[in-house]
């Protein structure tokens, strides 16, 4: 099993290393299976998983903005 993993900080932007092959594969499948685990306890008690600090997050979006999305479509 091979696989291919950039890291990225906080605010998104790509690191200059990138890791491939079975290592890469391992840490890959230890992401997808915590972001699983994570789905699953939100889904047994909604609003429980909260964001790490630090990044972007929809709550720093200006007021204005969500106010356009948040509108019912006709």
């Amino acid at each position: 099993m091979t696989g291919a993993v950039q890291f990225r900080e906080r605010d998104d932007t790509p690191k200059e290393h990138a890791s491939s092959g079975r290592i890469a594969s391992t840490i890959k499948d230890l992401g997808l299976k915590a972001a699983m685990a994570g789905l699953r306890v939100e889904a047994l008690r909604p609003g429980s998983v909260g964001f790490p600090r630090g990044g972007r997050h929809p709550s720093n979006t200006a007021p204005e903005d969500l106010s356009r999305t948040e509108q019912p479509m006709a």
